[in-house]
């Protein structure tokens, strides 16, 4: 099959660079791909991030919601600070930030299916030390997982360490219509709704179902929903859908 020829899948997010694995994973089993940023990102607040990780003692984990939450750590403190944390237990939601926190020596826990629910579920099954849990966060956050942890009395210490701007201005490359759009979080809806005046109609698939009710609250169809939020979560979405 011609590059021309393959399935196009536009995903909405910033590439990784050329060894991008959801592109390498999607061009594999035959699609072509476009990578269209609909988010942006700031650091915020990193000296108070910076004294949070110098005391490590006065906590009992840490929860980190995103890969961007781990970026935080990285520019707040140097690798030699970390080790007082590699004893404790780390949490994330979906194997992209648990990947990003073993590669700092912290390797965390993480749920099947990727949600904040099932990380809160995980975490009131087996409770870490009394000490309160570090919660990592961006300006967008939810509330499902602090509020399932309240409700079970495990403490945790919130700390917003980035903000999420949408991307309003967005629009396709030039090349052929894609067949399929493809939503990694609820904040990129938005630019989503954009992009399908452009191509009306184009089938909408999304990395995991907290995405998918976002897209569904916006009137919208959803045709595929990842079961993992991975690469393989989504090829396999696409596959079973194009069956």
């Amino acid at each position: 099959m011609t590059a021309a020829a393959r399935p196009r899948v536009c995903l909405l997010r910033q590439s990784s660079g050329p060894e991008d694995a959801y592109a390498r994973a999607l061009h594999a089993v035959g699609y072509a791909t476009v990578q269209v940023p609909v988010l942006a990102f700031t650091f915020t607040q990193p000296e108070r991030l910076h004294s949070f990780l110098e005391t490590p003692a006065a906590f009992g984990g840490l929860i980190c919601t995103s890969p961007r939450a781990v970026q935080a750590i990285t520019n707040a403190v140097s690798a030699g600070a970390l080790p007082p944390w590699r004893v404790k237990q780390a949490y994330a939601v979906g194997p992209a930030t648990a990947e990003a926190l073993t590669a700092l020596g912290l390797p965390a826990e993480t749920p099947r299916g990727g949600t904040a629910e099932a990380l809160a579920k995980q975490i009131i099954q087996a409770p870490p030390a009394a000490q309160p849990l570090l919660f990592l966060c961006g300006n967008r956050r939810r509330e499902v997982l602090p509020a399932m942890l309240t409700a079970a009395g495990i403490a945790w210490q919130q700390q917003q360490v980035y903000e999420t701007q949408v991307q309003t201005n967005v629009s396709l490359p030039e090349g052929p219509a894609p067949t399929w759009f493809v939503s990694f979080s609820p904040s990129g809806v938005p630019a989503l709704q954009t992009l399908l005046s452009e191509v009306p109609d184009v089938r909408i698939a999304t990395i995991g179902p907290t995405t998918a009710a976002a897209v569904e609250e916006r009137g919208l169809t959803v045709s595929a929903v990842a079961k993992a939020p991975s690469p393989k979560g989504l090829v396999a979405a696409l596959q079973e859908a194009a069956g």
